[in-house]
């Protein structure tokens, strides 16, 4: 599959997963580490890895990982907070 599928998992856990929709992506990061194919099942795990409070955003750490418990893809992404 075209990696930036995983791309678009990441926005949708921005725009539709977190507590507030007043977000926006300004970085991220991804890297691509397997291959992921079509009917993979995948997992992401995010974690808080900084808060920046003077500017209102939080960078989150990922993991995508397959059913075989091999990670696929790894990266940060931060996350400005709007309101």
């Amino acid at each position: 599959m075209h990696g930036n599928i995983l791309g678009g998992f990441l926005s949708h856990l921005v725009g539709e997963v977190l507590p507030t929709k007043d977000v926006i992506i300004q970085t991220q990061t991804i890297h691509f580490r397997r291959p992921v194919y079509l009917n993979d099942e995948l997992a992401l795990t995010a974690v808080v890895a900084d808060v920046f409070e003077s500017v209102n955003s939080v960078e989150l750490k990922f993991t995508f990982t397959n059913a075989r418990d091999e990670r696929v893809a790894t990266g940060s992404i931060q996350i400005g907070i709007l309101a």
